[in-house]
C-alpha cells in the first residue's frame, strides 16, 4: 500500500502561508520566549497546510500499523491533556507545590511525579509525550503507543478500568484518541 504523505520531500506550502510574523515572539518577566498569538495563528494554518493528517484519531488506521509497515510513525493512544491541565493535576494530587503569585509552571518539571502517579493509581504503563500536534501546547497521557500495543495492551476490559480511571483522575472530558 502506498503512503504517499510519508513518501518523497517534505512538503512546501505557498508563499502566503510563511507570513513576516510567522516567527514573531516577545520575552516575558521571567525571561522565558514565546509566540506571539498572531505567530501560532499563522503557524497553525501553515500546519494544518503541511500535515492535515496529523489530527486526533478515535481509531488506529491499518496504515499505521507496525505489524503491516515498518515506517508506521509513533502515536500515542490516551488523553489529551494542555500543559496547563497537567500542572493543575500535580498540584490538585499533591505532587507540586503552586508557584509563586505572578509566575507559571512548566508542564517538564512535573512530569515525571505525574507519569509515576498515574502508573501508581492505575497499576499500568503511563506514558506522557509531547505530541506532534495542530495545536502547540498538547501532551498525551498515554498507555500504549502503536508501536508498544502489541505488548502493553491490556484486556479489554482492563484497558477500560484503567481509561476510566484516568479520564475521572485527570478531569479530561473526551475519550481517548490515537495522538501523534
Amino acid at each position: 500500500m502506498s503512503r504517499s504523505h510519508f513518501d518523497g520531500p517534505l512538503p512546501s506550502a505557498p508563499a502566503e502561508f510563511y507570513p513576516d510574523h510567522l516567527t514573531e515572539s516577545y520575552v516575558d518577566a521571567e525571561g522565558n520566549l514565546w509566540f506571539t498569538d498572531r505567530a501560532r495563528v499563522a503557524q497553525r494554518r501553515l500546519i494544518e497546510y503541511l500535515y492535515p493528517y496529523k489530527k486526533p484519531m478515535r481509531d488506529l488506521p491499518d496504515d499505521f500499523n507496525p505489524q503491516l509497515y515498518e515506517d508506521a510513525p509513533d502515536l500515542n493512544y490516551g488523553f489529551r491533556l494542555t500543559g496547563d491541565q497537567l500542572v493543575e493535576f500535580a498540584i490538585r494530587e499533591q505532587l507540586a507545590e503552586p508557584p509563586h503569585p505572578g509566575y507559571r509552571m512548566k508542564p517538564v518539571t512535573c512530569l515525571g511525579r505525574v507519569k509515576e502517579h498515574l502508573r501508581a493509581i492505575t497499576d499500568a504503563s503511563v506514558y506522557i509525550r509531547v505530541a506532534w500536534s495542530l495545536d502547540p501546547d498538547v501532551w498525551p497521557v498515554a498507555i500504549y503507543s502503536n508501536w508498544t500495543m502489541e505488548y502493553e495492551r491490556c484486556v479489554d476490559e482492563d484497558e477500560k478500568d484503567i481509561l476510566s480511571i484516568l479520564q475521572r483522575r485527570l478531569q479530561v472530558p473526551e475519550g481517548p484518541m490515537w495522538y501523534w
